[in-house]
């Protein structure tokens, strides 16, 4: 069939018209912020600029590891060696490690395309004849739920940091700025969340190939014996993945305990995790969901939920401070972890639809 070769043939114009549109964007930033006087301009042209480069960055990991699985990783790590050689032996200023990280990693990048280039001729070489591509308005057309679940995605992950934003002190003559002190419990809980992502994507994985093995020799005469496999496993998976999520927290407020943090600065971490946790559960179940080709009703449970983080988050910042509106993060999340859930139970009992909706 040869899927790997098919792949990055597709994935060219996809990865030119995420280049543009990355290249586009970092410009209409800098222009904007130039306009708005956000920052010096030395900073705003660095921010561009490492927006531009990194967005590319993950671009190109995604095209290099359809046929080197290990190239992420390997050149993540070798981007984190690169700065902490910057910052703590060669004793340079934060801005300066950025910039030398981003242009290692652009010079990693255009190598990486190369070579991925050249064997990707190589193997279409050897071919004796390929099919024809899609013009790129029909891929647009037919990635444009992704991109939407895309948008909808980290619009919730920062809606609490929008909303926290446009909560300013009245006499302040800025049109959007987040409180430090809101911040940085709130980047904690993140980078939190960060961490629990790859477990979460993992066991994803694993639970939709197991479900795809054992679907495959199933008839319908022990199909209800399949459903309580299905329903068992899924109620295993997802206490393993809270309890993932709760282990992490946990050792973060440990973390955060032992360094003598203020209480408030825990609080309010402690209300991110357990928003971020929820919003794990759902992109456990999200994930479920997109190997099952349910991508309608994922933008279905996104929209509202993004809507209501904002929201919320807003209200209740406004009328008692910024310091609740993460509660906006904890409900949105806990929503959604609820509808995804219930769309993958509805999805194991009603396999027979499921199977045909998602062309099994």
């Amino acid at each position: 069939m040869n899927e790997p070769i098919h792949a990055q043939r597709s994935c060219r114009p996809i990865f030119l018209m995420g280049v543009i549109s990355s290249i586009f964007l970092g410009i209409i930033w800098v222009v904007f912020g130039f306009y708005r006087s956000y920052a010096g301009d030395k900073y705003l042209i660095v921010t561009g600029v490492y927006f531009t480069i990194l967005s590319i960055m993950w671009q190109v990991f995604a095209m290099v590891s359809l046929r080197y699985k290990w190239s992420t990783p390997s050149a993540l790590v070798m981007i984190a060696v690169i700065f902490l050689v910057c910052r703590l032996g060669l004793r340079l200023d934060a801005v300066s490690c950025q910039i030398a990280t981003m242009g290692s990693a652009l010079v990693a990048m255009f190598v990486m395309l190369m070579w991925v280039y050249l064997q990707a001729r190589r193997d279409e070489r050897s071919q004796e004849q390929l099919p024809a591509l899609p013009k790129p308005a029909a891929i647009a057309y037919i990635l444009s739920p992704y991109f939407f679940y895309g948008l909808l995605y980290f619009g919730f992950l920062f809606a609490d940091r929008f909303a926290a934003g446009l909560i300013l002190d009245r006499y302040s003559n800025v049109p959007f700025a987040i409180n430090s002190n809101y911040q940085r419990p709130m980047d904690l809980a993140l980078l939190n969340f960060l961490i629990v992502m790859p477990f979460v994507e993992y066991l994803a994985a694993k639970f939709s190939i197991w479900w795809y093995q054992v679907a495959k020799p199933a008839t319908p005469q022990n199909v209800h014996r399949l459903v309580g496999q299905l329903k068992h496993r899924y109620r295993v998976v997802g206490t393993l993945v809270v309890s993932i999520a709760l282990g992490v927290g946990l050792i973060t407020m440990t973390l955060m305990s032992m360094a003598h943090q203020r209480s408030a600065d825990m609080s309010l971490t402690g209300l991110g995790i357990l928003g971020y946790l929820a919003l794990a559960f759902g992109l456990w179940n999200t994930i479920i969901l997109l190997t099952l080709n349910q991508m309608p009703a994922i933008l279905k449970m996104l929209w509202p939920v993004t809507l209501i983080n904002l929201v919320c988050g807003y209200v209740l910042g406004h009328i008692w401070g910024v310091s609740f509106t993460p509660f906006g993060l904890l409900l949105g999340g806990v929503v959604f972890g609820w509808l995804a859930s219930r769309q993958v139970r509805r999805a194991i009992e009603q396999l027979d639809y499921c199977y045909f909706y998602s062309g099994y």
